[in-house]
């Protein structure tokens, strides 16, 4: 509700990423193990721990203010006004990330301070992504459920046995829906044994889309079942509640023919025409005769 009226007034023009505590917490490290003493999904005590050792909030906003050195200073001046009764508002400039890798760059030679190293290489990563610098930091938020005893040497999830698979609908700008929207996934996640990995984002003035994530490992049978099942449960109940996603996989694909007969129809006939032979993308865009099969 706050943010809104900013990005309708162009205060903030980029797109705004609220993420909750536990995407945050996966960006830098895997699911607490020795913590939880193995058991999933993360307790409400610990992950409350886990929030206050780490100084990250409930939810956790991150954007990019452009212009001006004299607009971005009435830029923030405005941004603090507005969202300081939220929580702690900062920001980060070139030379305070200039700072933060020296001093990554000491504790690297200290083989001290693991954490915090990371921390500051993610921040580098991301600030250089609000600057047009790709980068694969978010990559390690795949990693979340890796198993215990696994060492992170890549961010390739492949390597690591990670599975994941994420849902994003579509939802009103406001903190009306936002609310709605969780009260519905949460209880799906735990039903599932998940966390619920939530970001949701400023696309337009009017318009948010959330990314949920789960994530489980692909050497544990029993919890590839769940992750099959929970993505299944949440992409039929997000349909009957409004909150559609934007894109799809050829999984889920068949969810989205809700007795639409016209468009089907007549996507069928374009594709008959370019494809005759039903080589491309085969159920993609026939999603009534594509079976739901990972």
């Amino acid at each position: 509700e706050a943010l809104r009226p900013l990005r309708l007034q162009g205060v903030i023009k980029s797109i705004v990423h609220i993420g909750n505590d536990l995407r945050v917490l996966s960006s830098f490290q895997k699911y607490p193990w020795e913590e939880s003493g193995g058991h999933t999904p993360l307790a409400e005590d610990l992950r409350r721990n886990l929030r206050l050792k780490n100084r990250i909030g409930a939810w956790n906003i991150s954007g990019a203010v452009y212009g001006t050195h004299r607009q971005v200073r009435v830029y923030q001046s405005i941004i603090k006004k507005k969202m300081r009764h939220l929580g702690r508002v900062k920001f980060i400039g070139s030379n305070t990330v200039a700072l933060a890798g020296l001093l990554a760059n000491l504790i690297e030679k200290l083989s001290a301070g693991k954490g915090l190293l990371v921390k500051i290489r993610s921040l580098e990563k991301v600030f250089g992504l609000l600057n047009g610098r790709p980068t694969e930091a978010f990559m390690y938020g795949a990693l979340w459920r890796t198993s215990a005893h696994k060492e992170i040497g890549s961010l390739d999830p492949l390597e690591n046995m990670a599975g994941l698979l994420w849902i994003s609908p579509i939802l009103p700008s406001t903190g009306e829906a936002a609310m709605e929207l969780m009260d519905t996934v949460n209880p799906i996640f735990y039903k599932y044994s998940f966390e619920p990995l939530v970001t949701v984002s400023f696309i337009t003035e009017r318009a948010m889309v959330s990314v949920m994530s789960i994530c489980y490992n692909k050497e544990n049978p029993e919890e590839t079942r769940n992750a099959r099942d929970c993505y299944a449960q949440l992409f039929e109940t997000l349909i009957k509640t409004g909150f559609v996603p934007y894109r799809s996989s050829i999984h889920s694909m068949h969810a989205l023919d809700q007795d639409s007969q016209v468009f089907w129809d007549i996507t069928r006939e374009i594709k008959q025409v370019l494809d005759p032979g039903g080589i491309i993308a085969p159920g993609r865009y026939q999603p009534k005769y594509h079976k739901n099969t990972f």
